[in-house]
Order: structure tokens, then C-alpha cells, then sequence
């Protein structure tokens, strides 16, 4: 049986457009779930800038400026353990503190390029590792205060890390949604030839005068079970019919 053939027939089609279908509904449900997720990590890692702002600015308010810049230093000082950059200027533009690299200030969100390795602050200047060093994207929320300027600032390359891990798991998913979908087609297809194949055995005995053959019905209430029936009822009024005309 060459290709042609096969796909003309109804439950090969009808299984291919199962599997078409199927493959194609998953991979949509699939991938808002990726565009969804994407989202909220990148709105959780506005939510975590923000609330570090807010408390570098009511310690600001409640102590002042010197108490930001110590607890700036504070933090910066543990190198590799903070997830945040900052850098503090004071009225004048002089760099006070913070592990940022070396940027001009921008309120507001604005994107930046932050090293893959911590910096320091230390004793009115960056302490930093060699200038090949690589570099991650970063957000960055500037903030003006009264007397002092403030950037608050973290790594992206998670978010790039999570989205490369969900492409991978998308990928297998859709791989093994389209692999199921084949199998349910394949067996789909095989169960309806099966049964017409049946059909059409019973239909070739009735053609060459078997009256008394019957189209067989599973019970299972589909549409070839209807037509088998249909079909049996007008096969029993042939067979009347042919007795009456034999009498």
C-alpha cells in the first residue's frame, strides 16, 4: 500500500488531524504558560528592588543620611553574599557608597550592564576585579532623595537562567505531547480500520447473496454503529421482501 492510498483513507486522516490538532492546543497552553511565568519573575524582581528602596528610604528618613551610607557599606562589604547593588552620592554627585560600577544617575527604571562578580566600595573608591570581567543585564530604580541620590540595582541573569530552563522543559513537553498524540492517532486509526474492515468483509458476503449477514455493532452508540444499523434494518426488509417474492 503506497502513501497515497493510506491517506485517502478517513481514519488516517482523521487520526493525522487528531494529532494536529492536539499537538497544536498543548503547545499553545504550553507556551502561555512560559510567557506567564516569564512575567511574574520579572514583576516579583521590580517587587524585591522596591521594597529595598523603601528601606533604605525610611532609614534615611528616621537617621539620615550617614546611617544609609554606613548600612550601604554594611552590606556591600559582604562580598558575594548580597544579592543587591546599591550606590549612594551625596548633594554635591561624591560617591559615598555602594558596589555599583562605575554609571551616571538615572531616576527611575533604566537597564544596566552589572558584573558577574560583586564589587565594593571601599575608602572613596571601587574596589573591583580586573576590567575583562564578565557581565550579566541588570534593572537599576534611581531614587532622589533631599540630599543625596540613590541606585538601587540586581542581576537579571536568573530570570535569562529561568527562562532557559522553562524553554528546555517546553521543549521536551511539546516533544512528548506530539509523541502522545501520535500513539492516541496510531491507535485511533487502528481501532476504526479494524472496524471497517469488519464492515466491509460482512458487506462483500451480502453482495455475493448472503442476505442473512449483518453489519456487526459494538454498542458503542457512533456514528458506525448507527450506519451499521441502519443499514442491518434495511437488509432485514430486502430479506423479507425476497422471502415474500419466493412464496
Amino acid at each position: 500500500m503506497n502513501k497515497n492510498s493510506l491517506l485517502k483513507r478517513t481514519p488516517v486522516r482523521l487520526s493525522l488531524y487528531y494529532i494536529l490538532l492536539f499537538s497544536f492546543s498543548v503547545s499553545i497552553l504550553l507556551i502561555a504558560i512560559y510567557f506567564r511565568a516569564d512575567n511574574e519573575f520579572k514583576k516579583r524582581l521590580s517587587k524585591s528592588i522596591m521594597y529595598e528602596r523603601t528601606l533604605m528610604l525610611d532609614l534615611y528618613r528616621e537617621q539620615g543620611f550617614s546611617e544609609v551610607a554606613e548600612e550601604i557599606s554594611e552590606r556591600t562589604a559582604k562580598s558575594g553574599n548580597n544579592v543587591f547593588f546599591y550606590k549612594l552620592w551625596d548633594k554635591d554627585g561624591r560617591l559615598m557608597a555602594g558596589n555599583l560600577p562605575n554609571i551616571s544617575f538615572v531616576e527611575g527604571w533604566s537597564t544596566i550592564a552589572l558584573p558577574e562578580i560583586e564589587t565594593g566600595y571601599k575608602n572613596g573608591r571601587n574596589s573591583s576585579q580586573s576590567d575583562d570581567q564578565g557581565t550579566v543585564p541588570g534593572l537599576m530604580l534611581g531614587t532622589r532623595l533631599s540630599s543625596a541620590t540613590l541606585a538601587i540595582a540586581v542581576r537579571r541573569n536568573r530570570i535569562q537562567e529561568l527562562r532557559e530552563i522553562m524553554l528546555e522543559g517546553l521543549g521536551w513537553a511539546v516533544g512528548l505531547t506530539i509523541l502522545l498524540a501520535f500513539l492516541g492517532g496510531v491507535i485511533l486509526s487502528r481501532v476504526s480500520m479494524r472496524r471497517i474492515a469488519e464492515i466491509t468483509l460482512t458487506s462483500q458476503d451480502i453482495m455475493s447473496g448472503n442476505l442473512s449477514r449483518r453489519l456487526p455493532i459494538r454498542g458503542s452508540g457512533d456514528e458506525l454503529d448507527q450506519l451499521s444499523g441502519s443499514i442491518n434494518v434495511m437488509l432485514e426488509r430486502i430479506e423479507q421482501l425476497m422471502a415474500n417474492i419466493k412464496q
